[in-house]
C-alpha cells in the first residue's frame, strides 16, 4: 500500500511539473518578442589605409510594451507615450533637447526640436512616401528630402536629396523573407529611431548598392527567423563595412 501510494504521488508530480511546463510555453508563446540590445561594429574611418572602427552597444528598456529608453556609453534616448501613441523623444540623461511629435489620423505627420523640423508625406495606401527635414536658422527653406519606394512591405529604393550636394542619392535594396528585428515594434517608433531606412521593412536587407558601392548582407538567424548577426561586407573589396548583433527578449 506504501508503495502504490508513493507510486500515486510521483506519478502527480510528473503530471504537474508537465502541465507547469506547457503553461510556461504557452506564456511565453503569447508573449511578442522585440530588441533587448544591439552591439553595433561599423567602418568609421580609413587612417592610411587602417581601417578605423566604431563599437556602439544599445539597452532596450520597456515599459507597459513599448520601448521607454535606450542607453548607449552614457547616453539616454528616453521615449514618452500616452498609451501607445508616440507623443515625444527627449535625448540626453539631462534632457538635451526634445522631439515633439504631432499626428493626423495616428500618423506622424511631423516632428520638432530646437534645431530641426521634419515633415512625413504618405500615399495612398498609407506607406511612407517622403520624410522631408529642414533647419530652423535656414527658415525651413533649405530642405533634406528622402523618397522610399516600396514593394509590398519592404523598401526597395530611396532617393536622398541633401542640402549641399545637388546630387540625388540613390539606394536599392534586397531583402531575405525572414523576421525583421523591429518586427514586434510600435511602427511610429520604428520612423523615429533606428539605424538604417530598411528597419521600417518587414524583412532583412541581403543586399544594398548605393553608385558604385555595393553591400552585401550575411545574416546568422535564430530558430524563429530573427538574426541575431549581421555582417556587411564591400562586396567589391570584401572590406568589414558593418556588423550587427541582436539579443531579444519576450514581453
Amino acid at each position: 500500500m506504501k508503495e502504490f501510494i508513493k507510486y500515486i504521488f510521483i506519478v502527480i508530480i510528473v503530471i504537474c511539473f508537465f502541465e507547469s511546463c506547457s503553461k510556461s510555453d504557452d506564456d511565453n508563446d503569447s508573449k511578442k518578442k522585440v530588441i533587448a540590445k544591439i552591439t553595433l561594429k561599423s567602418l568609421d574611418d580609413i587612417d592610411n589605409g587602417v581601417e578605423i572602427y566604431a563599437n556602439q552597444t544599445f539597452n532596450f528598456s520597456y515599459v507597459n510594451g513599448e520601448v521607454s529608453k535606450i542607453e548607449s556609453d552614457n547616453y539616454v534616448t528616453s521615449f514618452n507615450y500616452d498609451n501607445k501613441k508616440l507623443l515625444s523623444v527627449t535625448y540626453g540623461k539631462e534632457n538635451i533637447d526634445t522631439k515633439k511629435i504631432s499626428y493626423s489620423n495616428n500618423k506622424i505627420i511631423q516632428t520638432m526640436t530646437l534645431e530641426t523640423m521634419t515633415e512625413f508625406f504618405y500615399d495612398e495606401a498609407n506607406k511612407l512616401n517622403e520624410i522631408q527635414s529642414s533647419y530652423i536658422e535656414s527658415n525651413f527653406l533649405k530642405k533634406y528630402s528622402t523618397k522610399y519606394f516600396f514593394l509590398e512591405n519592404n523598401i526597395i529604393r530611396t532617393y536622398k536629396e541633401p542640402f549641399i550636394n545637388p546630387n540625388v542619392e540613390e539606394i536599392t535594396y534586397k531583402y531575405d523573407n525572414k523576421n525583421n528585428p523591429y518586427k514586434n515594434h510600435n511602427i511610429n517608433f520604428r520612423l523615429i529611431w533606428g539605424f538604417e531606412t530598411y528597419n521600417l521593412s518587414e524583412n532583412n536587407a541581403i543586399e544594398e548598392i548605393n553608385g558604385n558601392k555595393t553591400i552585401d548582407y550575411s545574416i546568422i538567424y535564430d530558430s524563429e527567423d530573427y538574426p541575431i548577426k549581421v555582417t556587411g561586407t564591400d562586396k567589391k573589396t570584401g572590406e568589414l563595412w558593418t556588423e550587427y548583433t541582436y539579443e531579444y527578449i519576450k514581453i
